[in-house]
């Protein structure tokens, strides 16, 4: 099963930034995608080394963007779509990429040795 993550504005949109005019770059937001993200911030880095990318530890989507809003960081990252009450900051996301979701038992759950998607769903949906 696949998750939509949703970003503001993505790295390969930095390109598109005035790149001269920051010294620093902060993405803050949901901590799900900080991985692949470190490693497009470490490259971006390499090919334009008056800039360093900052990507604080997970503050969720919400802070994501609220700090985005408040100006307090450049982008954003989020995992969902804007909430109704999040819509009046007239902020922009792109979709990004898609996470992987994985759900896994402890050594004691011996009975389960597959399980559908539909399953999964029926599981969580009640």
């Amino acid at each position: 099963m696949q998750v939509k993550i949703l970003y503001f504005i993505t790295i390969s949109l930095l390109f598109q930034i005035n790149l001269f005019a920051y010294e620093k770059i902060i993405i803050a937001g949901t901590g799900s995608s900080h991985k692949i993200l470190s490693v497009l911030a470490k490259e971006f880095e390499k090919k334009n080394p008056n800039i360093k990318i900052i990507l604080p530890a997970s503050i969720g989507s919400g802070g994501g963007i609220r700090t985005t809003a408040l100006g307090k960081s450049d982008l954003g990252r989020v995992a969902r779509e804007l909430k109704k009450s999040e819509k009046k900051y007239k902020l922009n996301y792109l979709l990004f990429a898609y996470s992987p979701v994985v759900f896994v038992t402890n050594n004691n759950v011996k009975h389960i040795t597959n399980i559908t998607e539909e399953q999964l769903v029926d599981i969580y949906t009640g």
